[in-house]
């Protein structure tokens, strides 16, 4: 406490970089950036340190355009549908994220993505014109096929090496997505995303800038499969060596959020025998320097606090005064319960510590560092048969989701590069391991699949249908085993998964691009005589409504039948929902149970406005938000 009242400037800032991080370039306010985040333009000809490259105001553009479209409920795909709070959902992951926004805004604990790694060969969406109607774009992204799926020459192109630009196309794909995500996490939450070399550089720059670079927490190396690729070069020298790794960068939403530790295996070694280390710290509190074994420290500190350093030099002459000539160290500490701890000085010892040691102790398991050798990228299944090379390794995963979601036993987590769906596969397996409820979004866009790859034999057209059908099986699987090992616990358990689709709204958009001239604005309004979509379904409608008014893809619906009409309730009454018609014992009803709001669409009032008048006014007396659409 220093005294002074508090510094408004920097309060604001603080909370402006908690918000907004990037708007800050090395940890200054860059107002340009910010106003571009805002689409209100910028100066983006001043020099200083950031990203750029071709394309990047057009995908701020792309970011800020709101999204119109809307999940569609798919019943028949889906797995126990009515006690289920995971989610599948099949469609472009950029459209979905917008979607996503209101219903799941600061809600999801762990984001994991396997996006395209720019390796030359990637096909992904990357459109060079942003400001265009939804005709255009289809066009410019090629025409869908008779089912409404998406055709893999045309949305998908081939980001070649070759291309100009080659890195500025990703980038452009990533950047609004990853900002998209960061609106989704909790502030404790983090982000995990697998990369290789082709763009760990650029990826860790703009994740600097969209995540903040005081939320930058580890880059991962793990271990992949050795291809041997090289060796047929031997003869004439390499360019390259063979790579060993893959990456997987690591963000919080907050600086403040913790990670929770994760082990690995000892070696037989360590597991039967202690060391000694250096017993010294760069930290430097004040209180951790005190005199020890006749050392005085006036920079840095001790590790322990005194009074257990001091013990634990007296734990060390006991034992070489009464024990030493009878056992090792490693057997006193077991026989003296394997919880002694022990400092000693070396006489030879030089530097800061000047030879004291603590001895690290025999363990089974040793705490993780970023250097991941003893577990692969990618791992087929043990137990399921997945039609894809190198599908992402579940246990990698596992312990990846171990480390954002600490000991929860209940979240969410997202994954909108859902692939082959080992997001899901692991989530399940997770689940039982830590006798956990965690939830799983997976999102996937219906990729045509080409006639080379190893699904289509299999009788595969598009990767969503392999994602639906792994998370299928991997749900009865772990179902089964669980009913065979009958164990107990208190936390329900979710074997199911609701199934959505990514569609246009069910409403009509009124098309402001479309008038040029009289004739086209009469057309326009003649349209708008009824504003819902033509053979449109009464329960797709009722789930925009649900979406667009914020609720999860989760969110419980009864349906209230009065015999002469029927009407919708959400969440336990807090939302009432009339799609069909609108009749005095509806009214009736639903002031009774008085939810929190009413919302019914213009139609059900057959164009009667007394009608729907009186039903405003009676909904506004007992207390009742009302809105008609």
């Amino acid at each position: 406490m220093d005294g002074k009242s508090l510094n408004i400037t920097e309060d604001l800032l603080s909370k402006l970089k908690e918000i907004v991080p990037a708007a800050f370039t090395e940890n200054k306010l860059n107002i340009d950036q910010l106003k571009q985040l805002l689409g209100e333009g910028g100066n983006t000809d001043i020099e200083r340190y950031q990203l750029n490259w071709a394309g990047k105001g057009d995908a701020f553009k792309t970011l800020q355009a709101p999204t119109t479209s809307t999940l569609e409920p798919e019943l028949e795909n889906s797995l126990n549908w009515d006690s289920s709070s995971n989610v599948f959902i099949e469609g472009e992951n950029l459209e979905v994220l917008k979607v996503l926004q209101k219903s799941y805004f600061g809600k999801v604990d762990v984001i994991y993505i396997d996006p395209p790694y720019n390796t030359g060969s990637d096909s992904f969406i990357y459109p060079d014109k942003f400001s265009i109607t939804k005709e255009e774009y289809q066009k410019l992204a090629g025409e869908k096929d008779f089912e409404g799926q998406l055709l893999r020459e045309g949305v998908f192109r081939a980001n070649r090496k070759e291309n100009g630009q080659y890195h500025s196309n990703w980038l452009s794909m990533m950047l609004p997505r990853l900002y998209l995500s960061r609106n989704l996490l909790k502030d404790d939450g983090f982000i995990f995303i697998s990369i290789d070399d082709n763009e760990l550089a650029s990826l860790k720059l703009l994740m600097d800038e969209i995540y903040g670079e005081e939320n930058f927490r580890n880059i991962l190396l793990v271990r992949r499969y050795d291809k041997n690729i090289n060796t047929q070069f031997l003869g004439e020298g390499l360019k390259t060596f063979n790579t060993g790794v893959e990456y997987v960068l690591i963000y919080s939403k907050n600086s403040a959020a913790k990670m929770n530790a994760v082990f690995r295996e000892s070696s037989e070694e360590r597991k039967s025998q202690g060391y000694w280390k250096g017993f010294w710290n760069d930290a430097e509190r004040k209180t951790m320097q005190y005199e020890l074994l006749g050392v005085e420290i006036s920079e840095g500190q001790w590790k322990w606090k005194e009074d257990v350093a001091k013990e634990a030099v007296e734990n060390y002459e006991i034992y070489l005064k009464d024990f030493a000539d009878k056992m090792t160290l490693e057997e006193y500490w077991r026989k003296t319960g394997s919880n002694k701890k022990f400092i000693k000085r070396n006489p030879q010892g030089k530097g800061k510590n000047k030879g004291v040691e603590h001895w690290i102790a025999p363990s089974d398991k040793i705490l993780r560092n970023t250097l991941w050798q003893d577990i692969f990228a990618s791992k087929q299944s043990s137990y399921l048969e997945v039609p894809f090379n190198n599908p992402k390794n579940v246990d990698l995963l596992k312990l990846l989701f171990s480390i954002g979601l600490s000991e929860k036993k209940v979240g969410i987590v997202l994954d909108f590069f859902a692939g082959s769906g080992s997001t899901a596969n692991a989530i399940i397996e997770y689940n039982e391991e830590n006798d956990s409820s965690i939830n799983f979004i997976t999102v996937q866009l219906p990729e045509e699949i080409d006639e080379k790859h190893i699904a289509y034999p299999k009788g595969y057209r598009y990767i969503s249908e392999v994602t639906r059908s792994r998370i299928k099986e991997a749900i009865s699987y772990w179902k089964t085993k669980s009913e065979v090992q009958l164990t107990y616990s208190d936390v329900k358990k979710d074997f199911g998964y609701r199934s959505f689709k990514l569609t246009p709204s069910n409403f009509k958009i009124w098309r402001s691009d479309k008038i040029s001239n009289e004739e086209e604005l009469i057309a326009q309004a003649e349209l708008f005589s009824e504003n819902v979509e033509n053979d449109t379904k009464s329960t797709n409608i009722l789930w925009e409504l649900v979406i667009k008014n914020g609720y999860s893809l989760s969110a419980t619906i009864s349906e209230i039948d009065k015999g002469d009409a029927k009407y919708y309730v959400v969440e336990d009454n807090d939302l009432a929902i009339i799609t069909s018609k609108f009749t005095d014992s509806i009214q009736k009803d639903i002031i009774s149970s008085k939810p929190k709001r009413v919302i019914a669409l213009d139609s059900v009032f057959n164009n009667d406005d007394c009608k729907k008048t009186n039903a405003i006014l009676k909904f506004e007396q007992d207390g009742i938000y009302f809105n008609s659409i």
